[in-house]
């Protein structure tokens, strides 16, 4: 089940102001009234470019146009602007010196601040003004700290430059300084509590709101969901609460009292995301919007005449594909956020026998009627209308809750997802189509046959018992594909699952997997539960069964001591480590391949990654969920430098180690 949050906006004193912070073709035929439209592309690709509006007209800055290694590329000396009333996009004289900057706009002069001429190199402190009257350049007086990767917003007729890194040193900036464009001179201010880069920054009320970034942890970079606030009248900082996700290379623009958050990504070489979201600094509440048509990271983004324009950016992780495309937001025409919940009243359901009940929770639905689109893949198989009172029985219409009920099909066994599709009424117009988290299954249904257990009680460590688990698709059509189980308990009486989780076989319709040894799972017993053979309590557990991760099928049964295996089998798992561990990489130093070997104690989230010595991630080897045991990655470094590298593996539990490489060509 999704949730979105739900808040009522109230009326505000705003002052838009372009801000934004340096960020490390063809149409899509959107339908009238949607939220989202696409105009002209940019002349040319780009991201991590710096953008303003003068005059009712874009103007897109510099950036990196190529598609190379990443970190090395050069910047960008282009200059576009961007006329909405005749729907073009013109050239305009190129910057001075090329590089990826924010840009901000006082009296219709706009500054390009700080940034870098290459990827992922140096910090400028260079400030170069752009006059749109008359297409010409001046140089002004230059930053005291130079930066890549900070934001710049204007409050009062003053620029504030916040945050940042250094290339060069690899630090993080938390410094804050004001420039003044009529006597042309910087001055430092209170410095940002949380030092920080490739955040954004947008002003309501005359106040900086700093949103997300990332800094150094532990030689890494790391994903924040910090809000801080900036307010240059009383020049003094204050925390707000956090985001409800972490995210950096982001857009930010803010309108009519509220603060829109356009694409970005999770991680610093993360894939792109298409979220969009609304935030009321009033109350400190967010709500999900429409998504972006497009998946985009390092992009910009301005408002003008109440819609938000979102240029260029990539489309992909690290290293970034620019692209020139541009994207209109119109909050006027967003339905989503009415949206509270859709949910499903079961996961699966037996085809030809179950119906599922569909209901949507909806905030002041007037004007609108709303079918849900259950889909197998992309194609949608069948559209149910969904009504106000409709089958959810609980007796109340004008109650905000639409719901219909499905009846699923005989002789169809598949996995659905559910999108909802609104229509004005008086237009018969479609105007979203809203997708959901929502899915169920008619395959199987897959269950487990009766489990069985291996007696431990004359083991060393006898706290410790395996269970066997056996899979049956109980299905008649359908195969179930990328099977998974979780174990899991509340008893107190277990210490910890040693092998919770598992992945099976894909498994044909009617078939009983018989990969036994592949199936067993382990718990500890607490210290003071060392059991006999027997148990006089039985220890209930739950079991979840997924499929493509999304946990259809679920079952339970209570834990006795009986149907005991040979003790031959114990030793399939004499190898499973005590603890975690990261071992030197062997041959060190090396050219060009290594061998990285490491130790999991239980199943968790790994993440092995190589870093430089600025504490800059350059490759990740493993990120994905493992079972415990010993585990060997090959790192081939044929494309990188000679030199001194980092790796480092992270597992959910908290486990982190650092090792050192030498790699030597």
């Amino acid at each position: 089940m999704k949730k979105y949050i739900k808040y009522i906006s109230e009326p505000s004193t705003i002052i838009i102001l372009c801000a934004m912070s340096l960020l490390g073709s063809a149409s899509i035929g959107l339908a009238q009234d949607s939220p989202w439209s696409t105009v002209a592309p940019m002349n040319t690709p780009k991201y991590g470019h710096g953008q303003c509006t003068v005059n009712g007209k874009i103007y897109v800055f510099g950036g990196t146009e190529v598609f190379n290694n990443g970190c090395g590329d050069a910047g960008s000396k282009t200059v576009e602007e961007y006329n909405p009333e005749t729907n073009s996009w013109s050239l305009k004289k190129p910057m001075p010196t090329p590089r990826g900057a924010p840009a901000s706009v006082v009296n219709d002069t706009i500054y390009v601040i700080g940034g870098g001429l290459i990827v992922c190199q140096g910090g400028l402190k260079l400030v170069e003004a752009y006059d749109p009257h008359t297409d010409s350049w001046s140089t002004k007086d230059s930053m005291n700290v130079g930066r890549w990767g900070l934001s710049t917003s204007v409050v009062n007729g003053k620029i504030y430059a916040i945050g940042g890194i250094n290339y060069n040193t690899g630090n993080y900036i938390s410094a804050v300084e004001e420039f003044d464009p009529d006597s042309n001179s910087w001055s430092f201010k209170e410095p940002m509590p949380t030092e920080r880069a490739y955040f954004n920054t947008c002003v309501v009320d005359e106040k900086i709101y700093a949103f997300g970034g990332a800094k150094s942890v532990n030689n890494s970079n790391t994903t924040l969901d910090i809000i801080e606030v900036y307010d240059p009248g009383t020049n003094t900082w204050e925390t707000k609460k956090p985001m409800p996700f972490v995210l950096q290379n982001f857009s930010v623009t803010s309108l009519n009292g509220l603060i829109y958050i356009f694409g970005g990504t999770s991680s610093p070489a993360g894939e792109p995301v298409s979220n969009a979201w609304e935030y009321n600094p009033q109350t400190e509440e967010w709500k999900s919007l429409s998504k972006t048509p497009i998946w985009r990271r390092n992009t910009q983004s301005s408002e003008i005449d109440g819609k938000i324009y979102i240029t260029g950016g990539s489309i992909t992780d690290w290293p970034l594909h620019p692209i020139n495309e541009v994207e209109v937001y119109n909050p006027q025409n967003d339905l989503f956020p009415l949206f509270e919940n859709l949910y499903v009243d079961k996961s699966f359901a037996m085809a030809g026998v179950d119906s599922v009940l569909i209901t949507s929770e909806i905030n002041n639905p007037t004007g609108i009627t709303l079918n849900a689109k259950i889909e197998a893949g992309e194609a949608t198989v069948y559209s149910v209308e969904l009504f106000d009172d409709g089958d959810h029985n609980d007796g109340n219409a004008e109650d905000g809750l639409f719901a219909n009920s499905w009846m699923a099909q005989s002789g169809i066994e598949g996995n659905f997802s559910i999108k909802l599709q609104v229509t004005r009424i008086d237009s018969d117009t479609v105007v979203n189509h809203l997708d959901t988290d929502v899915v169920f299954t008619t395959i199987g249904p897959v269950q487990l046959t009766e489990p069985a257990y291996l007696d431990t009680s004359y083991l060393e460590s006898t706290n410790t018992q395996f269970i066997l688990l056996i899979l049956q698709n109980s299905g008649k059509i359908t195969s179930a594909e990328n099977l998974s189980i979780e174990l899991k308990t509340e008893d107190p009486r277990v210490e910890r699952m040693e092998i919770g989780t598992r992945t099976f076989p894909d498994l044909e319709a009617g078939v009983i997997d018989t990969s036994t040894i592949f199936n067993y799972f382990a718990f500890e017993y607490a210290e003071n539960m060392i059991p006999d053979c027997t148990l006089t309590k039985p220890i209930p557990f739950d079991v979840i069964i997924s499929s493509d991760e999304y946990p259809f099928w679920h079952s339970s049964f209570d834990f006795v001591a009986k149907n005991l295996f040979p003790t031959a089998i114990t030793d399939k798992f004499d190898h499973l480590p005590k603890e975690f561990a990261l071992n030197q990489n062997y041959p060190n130093p090396f050219n060009p391949t290594t061998a990285i070997s490491y130790q999991l104690a239980k199943t968790s989230e790994v993440e092995l990654s190589i870093f430089n010595l600025l504490g800059q991630k350059v490759v990740t080897l493993v990120s994905k969920k493992q079972t415990a045991g010993s585990y060997k990655v090959e790192w081939d470094a044929s494309v990188f430098s000679s030199g001194v590298y980092l790796y480092r593996l992270e597992t959910g539990d908290g486990f982190i180690q650092t090792q050192k490489l030498v790699l030597l060509k």
